[in-house]
């Protein structure tokens, strides 16, 4: 099978993964099984190859389940809202820190039963049982015997990471919107992009634009369609054909039409504008700082 035949080959059975768990939510009538995250995760595995996701396949189920965990028993206890983001936060960078790989989607797993107050079992279970077919879709293709890079968390970045969550959190409740305080695509990006060695302008402006426009088509598609499964129908190919044209790969941006379709009302009403505030927030701020690093790095240059 040649490239491009394996490609959309890879594309059709993840979009039929996501549509499988649309209409699962369907019949159990159970919104706490539907995981935006998924949407994401299906696409840097099976479609992307990312190598830090796929390099250790048993991880894919344990760290997403674990931080699910977290996220999921701390929403029971008495914290405020931002409270539980931030002691979440924080004991997911732990997990990541034992563990020593960054399976990084495990951090909107972790944020994600917090954000929509998941209380049933069913949200663990669906986590289980979804990372699960993601991990049995890499180990039958042996997609972790080609990773070729053997990437590991530099444990600086995490307190780098910790430090300007904080101040955002911070600055969300100083001003009245608690509900901007942890949007998981741009969480997730943004602690991936602090990893890497160097952060182009160009690439924070593409990250900022096209987060942007995927929650936008994600709100209004959700808004013009109530039926969940046809608004995904028309999302995801919408999501396709925006990373085409801008010639960038996003697993993330994959899970804005998953996401507008069960976030709370205050969340929902203003998820365009949101998303853009916080993208600008964390993708300048993490331009700013690898520009500084660099200049620390290489006075002379």
């Amino acid at each position: 099978m040649n490239t491009f035949k394996t490609k959309m080959w890879e594309y059709i059975v993840g979009f039929l993964l996501i549509i499988g768990m649309l209409l699962g939510v369907t019949f159990f009538k159970d919104s706490e099984i539907l995981l935006p995250e998924v949407a994401a995760m299906t696409a840097g595995m099976w479609i992307y190859h990312e190598d830090s996701w796929i390099r250790e396949p048993r991880k894919i189920i344990t760290i997403p389940t674990v931080t699910a965990s977290i996220g999921f028993f701390i929403n029971r206890t008495g914290l405020t809202y931002l409270g539980k983001i931030l002691v979440t936060t924080f004991f997911m960078l732990l997990v990541l820190r034992i563990v020593k790989i960054y399976i990084t989607p495990s951090l909107a797993t972790g944020l994600f039963p917090i954000i929509v107050n998941a209380t049933h079992w069913s949200f663990l279970i669906s986590i289980v049982i979804s990372t699960a077919i993601l991990m049995s879709g890499v180990l039958i293709r042996s997609l972790h015997e080609k990773s070729q890079i053997a990437y590991e968390l530099n444990f600086k970045y995490q307190y780098i990471f910790l430090g300007i969550m904080a101040t955002w959190i911070f600055i969300t409740g100083l001003v009245g919107k608690p509900h901007m305080a942890a949007i998981p695509p741009i969480v997730v990006v943004f602690f991936e992009v602090l990893q890497k060695p160097a952060y182009p302008v160009k690439m924070a402006g593409k990250h900022i634009i096209v987060l942007t426009i995927s929650a936008t088509l994600g709100f209004i598609t959700h808004i013009l369609i109530s039926s969940w499964i046809i608004s995904a129908l028309i999302a995801l190919p919408l999501i396709f054909i925006l990373l085409s044209i801008f010639k960038i790969q996003l697993p993330a941006a994959y899970a804005f039409p998953l996401l507008a379709l069960i976030l709370p009302h205050d969340m929902f009403d203003t998820l365009p504008i949101t998303v853009l505030i916080a993208s600008l927030f964390f993708f300048s701020t993490a331009y700013f700082y690898k520009k500084y690093e660099t200049k620390k790095a290489y006075p002379q240059g």
